[in-house]
């Protein structure tokens, strides 16, 4: 249903219900949702929009078109890194790392070993032995890995698809971070002739180098779908992905949102566009 979602198609639901409302908190996915949750002031209504370019769009076009205010918040993903990257209007604000969940993992600390360890000690107890690293540092080598592959193929157009991509289909028993072939090999693909020749390889190359190691441009979906992939690997049997999420979520208290930049920034646009709190964050 989100993917039918339009700018044209969402400002005409935020036109049906402005008069209910004193300001409209547009955010890209369900994820923000759940962890905004409980923390978004009365008088305000947050909308799902199904992407970034939706959440843009829609906001450019009610900043010059709507009466009541319309505040945005969008995933940084690659911005600077890629060859394109998004222009975002003055009533929009972008996360400090990759999306918002990894804005609140990388604000807490310790909390991806923590989750780990809640859904199977054993089991993170073996990857830190077999990798002689922390658990945290492990899940982010992996996870920097893939984003390596995933830059690449946005700035070349590769026809590869990362949507929950599935960790445990290239992460076994020793915890290693797997090559870029294995993780090519991992994603769907919208091109059954498509192969990772040399060229393929150079790109990934040249994104690792851009994107150098940078933790912060790993995505929180990713930094999921790598602990579950990891627990299954070392045989911590029934993750689930809902319940790592849903775990890693709940480090997201008032204290911790309220000390996010993009959170702060929200409530800069809140006041002077507004002329309003956007979110209840009480202790």
């Amino acid at each position: 249903m989100l993917d039918s979602l339009t700018p044209e198609s969402i400002f005409a639901e935020l036109m049906m219900n402005e008069d209910d409302v004193r300001a409209f908190l547009l955010v890209e996915g369900p994820d923000e949702i759940a962890i905004l949750f409980g923390h978004v002031a009365e008088g305000v209504s947050p909308i799902v929009c199904g992407g970034k370019k939706n959440v843009i769009g829609a906001a450019g076009i009610a900043a010059r078109d709507l009466g009541t205010p319309v505040i945005g918040l969008v995933d940084r993903d690659f911005d600077g890194l890629r060859v394109k990257t998004s222009t975002v209007p003055r009533n929009v604000t972008q996360t400090t790392t990759y999306d918002l969940l990894s804005d609140v993992i990388h604000k807490v600390e310790g909390s991806i070993r923590r989750v780990m360890s809640a859904h199977s000690v054993t089991g993170t107890a073996l990857i830190e032995n077999r990798r002689q690293r922390s658990a945290e540092g492990v899940v982010l080598e992996v996870g920097c890995g893939l984003a390596s592959v995933r830059l690449a193929s946005l700035n070349e157009g590769f026809p590869l698809i990362f949507k929950n991509y599935d960790f445990t289909a290239v992460l076994d028993a020793t915890s290693e971070c797997p090559g870029a072939l294995r993780f090519v090999d991992g994603a769907r693909c919208k091109d059954p002739s498509f192969t990772a020749t040399s060229i393929v390889l150079d790109a990934i190359d040249r994104a690792s180098k851009s994107l150098a190691g940078d933790v912060h441009r790993v995505g929180g979906h990713d930094i999921v779908g790598i602990i579950v992939g990891l627990l299954r690997g070392v045989g911590s049997g029934n993750i689930s992905r809902k319940s790592v999420e849903a775990s890693l979520i709940t480090c997201a208290t008032p204290n911790v949102l309220r000390s996010l930049d993009c959170i702060s920034r929200l409530v800069e646009l809140g006041r002077s566009e507004a002329g309003m709190e956007l979110f209840d964050l009480a202790a």
